[in-house]
C-alpha cells in the first residue's frame, strides 16, 4: 500500500479504501482465539497470537504513521489485551487526533480493555449475528467458553456504557442487518443486550463514523446521500419481533434499486 501511494479514503462514495485489515489471534470455533484462560471442551488449549508482538507492533506502527486506518481482527481477552497494547505504543510514537483505528469483533474485552479503548479513541466493531448464530444457553458459545464467559462474550451493552463507539458489521454470518438488529435488541445476557435503536446507530449513524463517511450518509439527512430502505413494519415498536421485519424497497443514489412484491401490492 505504501509504494503504491495508497491509504484510506481513497476512491469514491459507492467504492472506497478502508481500513487495513489485520489479525492479532483467530477465532472461537475453531478454538484459537488467544484466551488467558482454556477452552472448556479443550482443556490445555488456550488458542493463538498469529503474530510476534514485534510484528504486531511493527506493522501497527507503520500504518498508523502513513495515516492508514487500522482495523484489527481479535476476539480473545489476551488478543484484544496485546492489539490494545501495539495501538497505544503506536499511538504514542505518531499521536493522530482523529485515526478511527478499529478491534474487529472485540467478543471477550474486559473492563479494563474498554477503558483504555476509550481512552485511546479506538472503535469496537463487532457483530452481533454471531449472538444469533452462536449465543444462548445451547450454543456454540456455552461449549467452548463456559456459563461465565459466554454471559460476557460480545458485550454490546457494556462498550456502550464505557463510552466505546460501537459499529455492527455481519461479517457474512449472515448479511442481513435485521437478523443483526434482532441479535442485539433480544440477546439472552444483560451485558449484551442493547436497544433497537441502538443496534440501529450502529448499523447506521456510527458504521459510517467508521469509515469516515458521517458527512455523506448514516442519517436521513438533507444533503446525505439517498440510500435507504422501507421496511415492513416499525422496528422500536416490538422488538422480540424484529425477525419477522423485512425490506419492501431499496433505494441506492435516489434510485429504486430493489421493489420487493409486498410493496409492489401496496401492502
Amino acid at each position: 500500500m505504501l509504494k503504491l501511494g495508497l491509504s484510506t479514503g481513497i476512491g469514491s462514495d459507492s467504492l472506497k479504501l478502508g481500513g487495513l485489515k489485520i489479525f492479532c489471534d483467530g477465532a472461537l470455533g475453531a478454538r484459537t482465539a488467544a484466551l488467558s484462560e482454556e477452552y472448556c471442551d479443550d482443556r490445555g488449549n488456550k488458542g493463538m497470537l498469529v503474530q510476534r508482538k514485534s510484528e504486531l507492533d511493527d506493522l501497527v506502527e507503520r500504518a498508523n504513521e502513513a495515516d492508514i486506518q487500522l482495523a484489527i481482527h481479535a476476539i480473545g481477552d489476551v488478543g484484544i489485551g496485546a492489539t490494545i497494547k501495539s495501538l497505544a505504543s503506536a499511538l504514542k510514537k505518531s499521536p493522530k487526533r482523529d485515526h478511527r483505528h478499529r478491534i474487529e469483533h472485540l467478543e471477550l474485552p474486559s473492563t479494563g480493555h474498554l477503558k483504555e479503548m476509550r481512552k485511546l479513541g479506538v472503535i469496537a466493531s463487532m457483530q452481533p449475528n454471531f449472538i444469533g448464530e452462536w449465543g444462548g444457553t445451547d450454543g456454540m458459545y456455552l461449549s467452548r467458553l463456559g456459563a461465565k464467559r459466554t454471559a460476557r462474550n460480545n458485550p454490546f451493552r457494556e462498550v456502550l456504557t464505557s463510552k466505546v463507539r460501537l459499529v455492527f458489521g455481519s461479517d457474512c454470518m449472515p448479511f442481513s442487518p435485521l437478523y443483526g438488529i434482532h441479535s442485539a435488541a433480544n440477546a439472552p445476557f444483560p451485558a449484551q443486550r442493547i436497544s433497537a435503536q441502538e443496534a440501529f446507530a450502529a448499523y447506521t449513524r456510527d458504521a459510517a463514523f467508521a469509515s469516515f463517511s458521517e458527512s455523506a450518509k448514516g442519517t436521513l439527512t438533507r444533503g446525505s446521500l439517498a440510500d435507504f430502505v422501507v421496511l415492513s413494519d416499525n422496528p422500536f415498536e416490538s422488538p422480540s419481533k424484529i425477525s419477522s421485519v423485512h425490506v419492501m424497497k431499496t433505494v441506492f443514489g435516489g434510485n429504486v434499486v430493489y421493489d420487493g412484491p409486498r410493496a409492489r401490492r401496496g401492502d
